[in-house]
């Protein structure tokens, strides 16, 4: 064992920076997403699992406001914020209305980052961002807290091994790699005989804006001769022309536009888009593609 490594309860810990570009950060990073809410414990005992492993780690909270076993709402918020993070870092998500049952528990690996959380379909986003992500299944007990209590895996088995991750534990000693982690059914793009479009539903922010499961580089594809001038709902009975901002939109006119996650969104300037259409997270919108010679 060379000297910079360091063992836990048999497990080696590599020398930091093994991990990608981890060397470069100055403190491990870890954050955090979840659906506790800020009002009770768990939060904060959670964070207190990682500090007693790892008291120099830097513990930057993406969310604890997801509705409550809103697994597809966590991972939209967790595939949209975790790869703005630096290289190296730790994302410990926990939403997990499976707690205690026989679930696997995951370390997910991609090119910058690492993964912790439930095989509940919360990573599924993860996987399509980053097909050569590698997925292995949690069954190194060593690396786990003492105990570990059946309904509150986020601070007993996620958090320890997050923090043993962050300070350079190698993946695959979490356990054998799997390559049927549990996914989400998204359906993705798809166009009918017709020629109109089906397009899921991902997500549907505070300001009603709806994100459709239509990425820029997929519609670069689809649509090889660039956006068309707008979309139309299936009966043509609404028209949403593209543009750049909201802030181009008229008010209260609904339109459509490229979004800062990368998505195709539907917006309603000052309004709510997703109250207008009567549309949620999960439902499936046909939307008909508008050329300006149509």
């Amino acid at each position: 064992m060379r000297a910079s490594d360091a063992r836990v309860n048999g497990v080696r810990l590599p020398a930091r920076g093994s991990f990608g570009l981890m060397s470069r950060m100055r403190r491990p990073l870890v954050t955090l997403l979840s659906d506790f809410g800020n009002e009770g414990p768990y939060v904060a005992e959670m964070r207190a699992a990682l500090l007693a492993l790892l008291p120099e780690v830097r513990l930057i909270d993406i969310s604890h406001e997801v509705p409550t076993h809103d697994v597809l709402h966590a991972a939209w918020v967790l595939a949209a914020a975790a790869p703005r993070f630096p290289d190296g870092s730790v994302h410990l998500a926990v939403v997990d209305p499976g707690v205690g049952s026989e679930r696997r528990a995951l370390v997910v690996e991609t090119r910058r980052h690492r993964y912790v959380g439930p095989d509940n379909g919360l990573f599924t986003l993860v996987y399509e961002h980053e097909p050569e992500a590698v997925v292995y299944s949690v069954e190194n007990r060593a690396l786990l807290g003492e105990a570990v209590h059946p309904t509150f895996h986020g601070r007993d088995l996620f958090a320890p091994l997050a923090a043993r991750l962050a300070e350079g534990l190698d993946a695959a000693d979490a356990g054998p790699r799997i390559a049927d982690p549990i996914q989400l059914a998204i359906d993705p793009p798809r166009r009918a005989s017709d020629g109109r479009w089906q397009l899921f539903v991902l997500h549907v922010d505070r300001f009603g804006n709806i994100a459709l499961h239509l990425s820029r580089a997929a519609a670069a594809r689809l649509w090889p001769s660039g956006n068309p001038s707008s979309l139309a709902l299936a009966d043509g009975s609404l028209a949403m022309p593209f543009v750049e901002t909201y802030s181009q939109a008229p008010h209260d006119t609904l339109v459509a536009l490229w979004g800062s996650s990368g998505y195709l969104e539907l917006a309603l300037r000052e309004g709510q888009a997703a109250r207008r259409l009567g549309v949620r997270a999960g439902d499936t919108l046909e939307l008909t593609a508008m050329t300006s010679d149509s």
